[in-house]
Order: C-alpha cells, then sequence, then structure tokens
C-alpha cells in the first residue's frame, strides 16, 4: 500500500496518468489494503478524488470477479471520447486560450490543430511552458503569456479550453486563474469548455474550501461556479454542466 500513497503524493505526473498506475498497481493487492489506500487518497488529495474513484473502482471490479484492464479500457474511453465530443463542438476554431497542463486539452489541440493557442505560464508550477513546448513539437502556433494577460487572451481568443482536477455539482476544481480566464471570456460573450471524465466527480457533490495545496506559499488550486458560459464534455457528450456520482458511473459500467 506505500507504493499507492507514495503515487497518490505524486507532483510530477499527470492526474490520468497517476490514476492508470494506481489502477495497475492494486490489482494484486488485498482488498482491504485498496480500500485503505483509497481511504487515505480522498484525506490526502482532497482536490483530486480520481485517485480515491479509481481505487474504489478497482476493488467493485475485482469483487465482481472482472479483470482490471478492463477498468483501464473504460477510463481511457473516457478520456478519449470527451475530448471525441469536444473536437466535434469545436470543429473550425482558429484561436483558443488555456491554461494550465492538460493531457486531454493537449489531444484535443493536436487533433484540431488551430490558428493559435494562447497558453498562460500557469504559476506557481509552470505547466504552460510544457504543454507551449509540447504543442510547437506539433507544428501548432503558440503564443505563451505572463498569466496577468488573462483579459488580453480572452478577448483575442474564440474559445477557452480547460481541464478540470475536480468536478461538483456547483462547479469544478482547476489550477488558480481558470476562475479569472472564466469570467474575463464570459464578459466577451465567449464559451469555456472543461475536458473532464466522470472519474473526476467529487462523492461528496459540493467543494469544500479545504485545498491546502501550495507551491511556495502561493495556492495551486481555486474553485469556479458554474458560471453561463461554462460547458462540461464527458464521455456521453456535451453538457451546460450535471453532476454524476462517479459510484453510480463505476456500478453501471460493470
Amino acid at each position: 500500500m506505500k507504493e499507492l500513497i507514495k503515487l497518490v503524493l505524486n507532483r510530477e505526473l499527470s492526474a490520468n496518468q497517476i490514476a492508470l498506475q494506481l489502477m495497475k498497481k492494486s490489482s494484486s493487492l488485498p482488498f482491504n489494503e485498496v480500500e485503505r489506500a483509497a481511504e487515505l487518497a480522498y484525506r490526502l488529495r482532497p482536490a483530486m478524488p480520481i485517485f480515491g474513484n479509481v481505487l474504489l473502482a478497482v476493488l467493485e471490479f475485482m469483487r465482481k470477479g472482472k479483470k482490471v484492464n478492463e477498468l483501464i479500457s473504460l477510463f481511457k474511453r473516457s478520456i478519449s471520447s470527451s475530448v471525441s465530443h469536444a473536437i466535434r463542438y469545436l470543429k473550425g476554431v482558429k484561436r483558443i486560450a488555456t491554461i494550465s497542463f492538460s493531457s486531454q486539452v493537449l489531444m484535443l489541440l493536436e487533433a484540431l490543430s488551430p490558428e493559435k493557442v494562447f497558453v498562460f505560464l500557469s504559476n506557481p508550477g509552470g505547466e504552460g511552458r510544457a504543454l507551449a513546448s509540447e504543442l510547437r513539437k506539433r507544428g501548432i502556433v503558440v503564443r505563451l503569456l505572463c498569466d496577468s494577460a488573462i483579459c488580453y487572451a480572452a478577448r483575442e481568443a474564440d474559445v477557452g479550453v480547460v481541464g478540470a482536477d475536480a468536478l461538483y455539482s456547483d462547479g469544478f476544481l482547476n489550477k488558480v486563474g481558470t476562475r479569472a480566464l472564466a469570467l474575463f471570456l464570459r464578459e466577451y460573450s465567449k464559451k469555456l469548455v472543461v475536458l473532464s471524465s466522470s472519474f473526476k466527480f467529487d462523492p461528496s457533490r459540493v467543494h469544500k474550501f479545504e485545498y491546502a495545496e501550495e507551491i511556495d506559499g502561493c495556492p495551486l488550486f481555486e474553485f469556479i461556479p458554474v458560471y453561463d458560459n461554462i460547458l462540461l464534455s464527458l464521455e456521453d457528450g456535451i453538457y451546460k454542466w450535471r453532476y454524476r456520482d462517479p459510484r453510480e458511473f463505476i456500478q453501471n459500467n460493470l
């Protein structure tokens, strides 16, 4: 179980990468250890319910006699299907603004190959530099901006696209700066599309202001309410917003 907790506390891999590793490594452990690891994951990383969710999913799949590889396939389909819906919705969009580094956003941008992408440095952490580098490798024109240029990017872009660390009935959690991007896009009557998966819904339904993760004294996450310009792309379509209990989602896919 120590190896699972070490993964949960990892700050270098993406949430989706960690989730995949958790599923693979927990499949050979006793039920009680996986259950305990899930409880600790929710407590240690409250801003990342995906970790606890996938561990509970492993538990349910094992109890039903199903292979964890089936769960991993479901997880990957969930991610790719969400991106596919967004690709169809955003087809023809030329300029996109984004913040931080979401693997789903990278998949989307690679598929769309827009005319220009506005990427924020996304401090603290500076994940925007890595995203800009990956996009340039794919031949996509990038404008790497300081975080204070959000108003400029919202005016110049056609739409904003971001990932999400946690989903709730009343909004979502993501990298600090996302809320400002949503508000400035709203001011210019533009949409913010959130790419995510039902594995990222928090079982508690509503957000709590207990996300104390910081770098050099600066918060990593912030809560973004469901503004009227926000759309949520999930594995089964694009919604103005919705909440789905991750436990029910897992049960329905057993």
